[in-house]
């Protein structure tokens, strides 16, 4: 983004992501679309929360914090929405149908992105710094004068990444390890209806 700007990266972004899921419909290019979708999710996912608070000025701050809670509340109802939807295509169409519907709903959030950059609605109010001379001269000063000048924000920062790893490497167990639990472990049947497994997902 720094080469490119922000806009076309998360363009990019979308397009191998749509592009990924659609891959996914055909058993061949499984691999392909896996790759896709992680390079998709690399340009997009940092870049959207950096366009959202560039859509306000710094003396808009109450504006930028509501603007990130409906971004946030966005991305966790398509997170409810999104195995509900394909957790039902997934038991009567199989698994290449329920991606597929994922990647029609991909090509539909690149068209409303499109539409809403073209009206002006995502039309930025502040530029990307660059960063100083000042900056970049204090970046090649030794390693060890480094190390010592900020040693306390040092130790913060690694206990703050253990904590986060520990975090996301439980929470990320709801796409894989607990999806399995539930699938061979959890009662699922009611009454003539047998919940799919990907709706638990939503909870």
């Amino acid at each position: 983004d720094r080469c490119f700007g922000v806009m076309p990266v998360m363009y990019a972004g979308c397009v191998c992501i749509t592009l990924g899921h659609c891959f996914m419909v055909f058993q061949d290019t499984t691999l392909l679309a896996l790759l896709l979708i992680s390079v998709g999710t690399g340009f997009f996912k940092p870049n959207a929360s950096t366009l959202v608070g560039r859509l306000y000025s710094a003396n808009e701050g109450n504006l930028r914090d509501s603007g990130y809670s409906i971004f946030y509340c966005s991305v966790n109802a398509g997170a409810f929405l999104a195995p509900l939807v394909c957790g039902s295509l997934r038991p009567h169409l199989g698994y290449h149908t329920a991606f597929g519907a994922a990647g029609v709903g991909m090509g539909l959030a690149l068209i409303m992105f499109t539409v809403s950059h073209h009206c002006g609605a995502l039309k930025p109010v502040q530029a990307c710094s660059s960063p100083s001379t000042t900056s970049l001269s204090q970046m090649r000063q030794p390693i060890g004068t480094l190390v010592q000048k900020y040693k306390s924000s040092l130790i913060a920062i690694a206990a703050a990444c253990v904590m986060s790893i520990v975090f996301w490497s439980v929470f990320d167990q709801s796409g894989n390890t607990i999806v399995l639990f539930v699938d061979q472990n959890v009662e699922r049947r009611m009454g003539s209806m047998t919940i799919p497994t990907e709706w638990f997902q939503s909870i």
